[in-house]
């Protein structure tokens, strides 16, 4: 009986090739929570950013009314 085989690698190169891998899923992961904190972040300054344009624009509306001729 022979056995014949193909794509024969030494142990060693696929034990490299694997811890290669890791490791590159490790910085990708690394990565994904960098990103993911960023958008919190943009998000974050995106609803400072509204709440200060309705605070303002609310502002904005008073002092039209108390305005001679403002609305009423």
């Amino acid at each position: 009986m022979n056995i014949q085989t193909s794509n024969v690698r030494p142990v060693s190169q696929i034990q490299g090739e694997r811890q290669t891998i890791e490791q590159e899923k490790a910085a990708l992961q690394q990565k994904v929570v960098r990103l993911e904190a960023e958008l919190a972040a943009e998000k974050n300054d995106k609803l400072t950013i509204m709440e200060a344009t309705a605070q303002l624009y609310e502002e904005l509306l008073m002092l039209k009314e108390q305005m001679p001729g403002g609305t009423s």
